[in-house]
């Protein structure tokens, strides 16, 4: 967000999902707030029963910025949060971008059962299997084309990034993966 606003883009709101805007929320019915940098409006979607964007949040915002980082782990609640977002998005007509992000576990294996369709939930929002292998950007691509949900979508892609790198970097040097931009 401090570079959109450094920018000069018009930031409205904030929306913030489990964990708060920080992430350091370890409960639920995490309430709105205002930011107290920026004073902007954050919405929280981890409090009550509510756990998506609703018309009175959407209320005046043109575009949808998603940039939540991954764990590559179908069970992640924040992929969940994308695909909701996604599904509003496109109910309200709002183009959404979402900035990709490594998949920290590499995203050069794919391991695990897949969830039966009728077995889905907060916590596994899409029938994947458990390990992915995929960016949010791949994600929310995904999404969006397997449920036919319409959205005016764009990632924005990463630079510097891919997955024979991060596999070589890990298994030859067994340090951190490169530094990526998006």
């Amino acid at each position: 967000m401090d570079r959109m606003l450094e920018a000069g883009v018009r930031v409205v709101a904030l929306i913030s999902p489990e964990h708060g805007i920080s992430g350091a929320e370890d409960r639920e019915n995490v309430d709105d707030a205002n930011d107290p940098a920026t004073g902007l409006m954050v919405w929280s979607l981890y409090k009550e029963k509510n756990r998506r964007l609703s018309a009175e949040i959407l209320r005046g915002i043109d575009i949808l910025v998603f940039d939540i980082q991954d764990i590559g782990a179908r069970f992640y609640t924040y992929e969940t949060t994308l695909g909701q977002a996604l599904e509003e998005a496109a109910a309200h007509r709002i183009p959404i971008y979402v900035l990709d992000r490594p998949n920290p576990i590499t995203g050069t294996r794919v391991e695990g059962p897949l969830p039966d369709r009728e077995n889905l939930s907060f916590v596994g929002y899409f029938p994947a299997p458990v390990r992915h292998g995929m960016t949010m950007g791949e994600l929310a691509l995904l999404f969006n084309g397997e449920n036919r949900l319409g959205a005016d979508l764009r990632v924005i892609a990463m630079r510097n990034w891919n997955r024979r790198l991060v596999r070589f970097h890990r298994l030859a040097l067994g340090g951190p993966s490169p530094t990526c931009a998006a």
